[in-house]
């Protein structure tokens, strides 16, 4: 059953859709972001929610998934769905839950300081963390940047601390369940590749690859791929 990741609902005239991230669908390509046809129904499940859609088609979306400030104000009345009243109010708060477990994950791997914790689908990032040089993990944004040739997507953020200005620098070209990197800061020691999908992903590009098996995990060391070529 294809999953939607950072999933949330959205109004098209009288019909609802979701939107999301998808993975292991058997057409779509995996991490492909995209919409479903007119919601009819959904089913509360022990994570999550089925939805139900006028083609036919079923999708699983997890209850941390939910991005609920892309949905509002246009939610559905849960009753119209055959949900319970607060299914939402619950929804948001499992997204709160897991964005602080994800955090306390990465500190208790004792990640050192210049790691970057990316969970993906496909070549889709899914969320982003960043261990800085005091040990503190930090949420860090992800986004696209629309090229004339080849789309990449872009990580950066830029911090001031105790030891001075530290650059978070991290881009890549995405291709079918690859990243492909072309800049890696230098403050970047490591990065851990987390396959939340349900296809393998690979991290470079040729004969120089890591492959990480989906729900995996896969630490690649960024100093061999300084200067990698574009």
């Amino acid at each position: 059953m294809p999953i939607l990741f950072s999933w949330y609902i959205k109004a098209h005239g009288p019909v609802f859709l979701a939107h999301g991230i998808v993975s292991g669908h058997p057409k779509l390509p995996e991490g492909e972001a995209v919409h479903t046809s007119s919601l009819i129904r959904a089913e509360e499940e022990e994570n999550g929610l089925l939805l139900k859609t006028q083609s036919g088609s079923v999708y699983h979306v997890r209850a941390e998934e939910f991005s609920a400030r892309e949905s509002r104000p246009e939610l559905p009345p849960p009753e119209r769905l055959g949900l319970a009243p607060e299914i939402w109010e619950r929804c948001a708060l499992a997204r709160e839950r897991a964005a602080k477990a994800e955090k306390d994950a990465l500190l208790g791997l004792h990640a050192s300081a210049g790691t970057l914790r990316l969970r993906v689908a496909g070549a889709a990032v899914l969320s982003a963390l960043w261990c800085g040089r005091e040990g503190q993990v930090r949420r860090v944004p992800a986004a696209t940047h629309l090229g004339m040739f080849q789309d990449s997507v872009l990580i950066r953020d830029f911090f001031e601390d105790e030891d001075g200005p530290c650059q978070l620098d991290f881009r890549y070209f995405p291709y079918p369940n690859r990243l492909e990197p072309y800049e890696v800061s230098e403050d970047i020691k490591k990065i851990l590749l987390v396959n939340d999908g349900a296809r393998d992903v690979s991290f470079g590009y040729g004969q120089r690859k890591t492959v990480c098996p989906a729900k995996t995990a896969a630490v690649i060391d960024t100093a061999d791929w300084r200067g990698a070529p574009s």
